[in-house]
């Protein structure tokens, strides 16, 4: 015969299941902290580097000639 939970068992499985949801949402929102992180230095390297071509470009080119 199968014997159901008594309510000390289903409060312990309830208390599981809340601490790995809990667990789940702050893996989720380090990941998010950290994708977004990356992406910033990501799009702050890429203007660091178009600012420096930029100026490359503005040193290197000659001057037109006065008319």
């Amino acid at each position: 015969m199968i014997k159901g939970l008594d309510d000390e068992e289903v409060e312990f499985l309830d208390l599981v299941d809340r601490s790995k949801l809990e667990e789940e949402r702050r893996t989720s929102a380090e990941d998010a902290r950290e994708i977004k992180d990356f992406r910033n230095a990501v799009a702050s390297l890429q203007e660091r580097h178009i600012e420096e071509l930029i100026n490359t470009e503005i040193r290197t080119k000659p001057a037109l000639p006065n008319q």
